[in-house]
């Protein structure tokens, strides 16, 4: 007892070392950030003498990163111009903000008049490549900001993932999937793409109008849920549904029930009995399969399940059903592909549509529904048959395997232990297309968060999408995309 009472301290001793370690690191990087504040303000100020001393600047200013502004113009007499207006050259009032950024300023400008310039250092390009500029190649810009992307990280999780939530609306639906991808890739480097979707799920459930709108739609957010959960349990669909495939792929029988297609009404009736077979092997594979079905996915399942329970009792089972069958089985039902399993050329387009036909059917169940259409209504029977087996699978499915958590949280503080080891591992878990696919879009968009969240600084006390833009400034222009998408293919076809 006392041995036990003991690793239990220890334990405990080495998550407070942990968090102290993480927090002084991060309190280091702030500073640093400071002082990099202080010395960017110090050089401003150290150009705005040197200009003073400037006889002129000529027109090349236009292509370069420095613009001149004048705070208060002076004339040679020290008065303002507004008092007078004509002692300045014509190009100090060529423009509504008096800043001079493709014209000459004519005459020398004298001591008085010059003290009223300040010249500001332009943000270079947060997504393209400043003109002139020579960029980088992409696996060096990654190394070298390595730092930088830990930080990206930082940002995109804190507060409940604030950042990365108020980016989905601006994924386009043609690029939610590979968005998505990216994004499963970037957060896995940390290990954090299941905390991300459980804690989305808890606040999508908490301000959802019904249950009937609960993750039906495509969004980021779904097509993560999807994507990742196809990623880390792709074993477990090959070895569950699988032997049903190749099953199918080897049977030379007819499904088809559809009269539009069958006008034989005794071929029809064995075509029912066939696809009853048929989809009471898909059934039996998936209700067996609990034992072996990946951690990740019970982790959703019961995150999801818990949320729905206090607002929408009633839609504990459907909730569930939704993401299982809709957002993890059916897509690999669909396309035996995703795991590996490829359907005959010969045979492929008559497998698929059996296969249609089982992915309805779980449909049906996770909506807690039956077929309206006539020549469906024979498979009605199967559902009801099957619907309170699914229900207790269900309530298998959503117990916590509080092991397996301890387990990950384990696997997850060993990794956080050593965050510079982590760092220097970033192009070593994750791809260079995916790490400049998330770069690309936030930095796209954080001018749209910083005005999302300039309405709630109030509330917040900051707005949390600057230091995000900061950030995009510090790291310099990206690295041109066609050159790692071309290093990816090279890399695609080594393997």
């Amino acid at each position: 007892m006392d041995e036990a009472k003991r690793k239990a301290e220890d334990k405990k001793t080495q998550e407070k070392e942990a968090k102290q370690k993480l927090k002084e690191k991060q309190r280091l990087k702030d500073e640093e950030k400071k002082d990099k504040k202080d010395d960017a303000k110090k050089r401003t100020a150290s150009a705005s003498v040197s200009s003073a001393l400037a006889s002129s600047v000529t027109s090349s200013y236009s292509d370069t990163n420095i613009a001149i502004r004048v705070t208060k113009p002076l004339n040679s007499n020290g008065l303002d111009s507004e008092s007078d207006s004509s002692s300045l050259p014509a190009s100090y009032t060529s423009s509504p903000t008096n800043s001079l950024t493709s014209s000459s300023l004519g005459a020398p400008l004298s001591p008085i008049a010059s003290a009223a310039v300040t010249v500001e250092a332009r943000k270079p390009s947060v997504v393209g490549i400043a003109p002139g500029s020579k960029a980088k190649k992409p696996k060096q810009y990654i190394q070298d900001n390595s730092s930088h992307y830990s930080t990206l990280i930082d940002l995109l999780m804190r507060n409940s993932f604030l950042l990365m939530r108020a980016m989905e609306p601006y994924v386009k639906r043609s690029d939610l999937d590979r968005t998505a991808k990216d994004f499963i890739a970037f957060l896995g480097w940390r290990e954090i793409t299941l905390d991300y979707i459980k804690s989305a799920i808890r606040q999508d459930v908490d301000h959802a109008e019904s249950e009937g709108t609960l993750f039906r739609t495509n969004s980021l957010l779904t097509a993560i849920m999807s994507n990742y959960c196809q990623r880390i349990g792709k074993q477990y669909l090959k070895n569950v549904l699988g032997p049903c495939v190749q099953w199918l792929q080897e049977s030379t029988l007819p499904f088809e029930i559809d009269p539009a297609q069958v006008d034989n009404a005794e071929v029809i009736k064995q075509n029912i009995f066939n696809m009853n077979y048929l989809a009471n092997k898909f059934f039996k594979a998936i209700l067996n399969s609990n034992d072996v079905i990946p951690f990740e996915v019970r982790e959703i399942a019961n995150t999801l399940q818990t949320a729905v329970l206090k607002r929408f009792p009633n839609s504990k089972y459907t909730a569930v059903g939704g993401f299982f069958f809709l957002r993890f089985v059916c897509p690999a039902v669909l396309a035996p592909e995703t795991f590996d399993v490829i359907l005959s050329d010969e045979h492929s387009a008559a497998l698929r549509r059996p296969l249609v036909l089982v992915a309805k059917i779980l449909q049906q169940i996770a909506n807690d529904q039956k077929f309206n259409e006539p020549h469906m209504e024979p498979l009605n029977e199967l559902i009801s048959k099957w619907t309170f087996k699914v229900h207790q699978f269900f309530d298998l499915l959503v117990k916590k395997d509080t092991a397996a958590l301890q387990k990950e949280r384990d696997r997850v503080l060993e990794q956080m232990r050593d965050s510079e080891e982590l760092e220097r591992n970033l192009l070593e878990r994750v791809e260079i297309p995916s790490i400049l696919g998330v770069h690309r879009f936030v930095a796209e968009h954080v001018e749209e968060c910083v005005a999302k969240f300039t309405a709630k600084e109030r509330e917040l006390g900051y707005n949390p999408a600057e230091e995000l833009a900061e950030l995009f400034v510090e790291m310099g222009p990206l690295p041109d995309p066609e050159r790692a998408k071309v290093r990816a293919q090279s890399v695609a076809s080594k393997k």
